[in-house]
């Protein structure tokens, strides 16, 4: 469903860090998540100058909206609250090229855990990974086998039925073999 009308108009502007890459003619996603957790969207498109516009959306504080676009198949976005009172909001989204280095990525934490469910062995690995930097992290997806990826992981014999956890997205994700290999990107 469409976002909840009301007072509110938000405002904002893509910039890309690249002169030469064009901010123009990008769908803007405009996600709002009501105080009952209600989920709506609405799209709209980039003026020529990178600029977009919503109007006549709800402008209290309890919604929140999450705004973004994607760029050679990367997501980016940001959160935005109305202020108390106010009817208009607004948001800049400064794209950097990403980059290829593993310099500010730390893995924080993994997990592997085992369960039984219909008769099968289920095998379930959680692994983050964190960017600490400003910039997003995005490695060329190559067919060369000697080749490696960001983050991977080896599959145990006979592994079935290989998913990515919610809120992942599968084309970020390869199989070859017996590995997994994930090309991020990694905010």
């Amino acid at each position: 469903p469409d976002v909840t009308p009301g007072a509110g108009v938000l405002e904002g502007t893509v910039s890309h860090s690249n002169p030469k890459k064009s901010t123009a003619g990008l769908t803007v996603g405009l996600y709002a998540l009501s105080p009952e957790g209600r989920p709506s969207l609405r799209q709209g498109r980039t003026e020529t100058d990178g600029s977009f516009r919503f109007e006549n959306i709800s402008n209290s504080p309890q919604v929140t909206y999450l705004v973004g676009v994607r760029i050679d198949d990367i997501p980016y976005g940001d959160r935005v609250v109305f202020e108390e009172g106010s009817t208009r909001a607004t948001v800049h989204l400064a794209i950097d090229a990403p980059i290829a280095s593993l310099e500010p990525v730390t893995l924080q934490d993994s997990v592997v855990s085992f369960r039984w469910r219909a008769g099968e062995l289920e095998i379930q690995e959680e692994h983050r990974l964190e960017n600490e930097s400003d910039r997003v992290v995005q490695f060329p997806r190559t067919t060369d086998s000697r080749s490696r990826a960001p983050f991977e992981v080896r599959l145990p014999d006979g592994a079935t039925e290989i998913a990515p956890g919610f809120g992942q997205v599968e084309s970020y994700f390869e199989r070859r073999d017996n590995r997994l290999l994930f090309w991020g990107p990694l905010h």
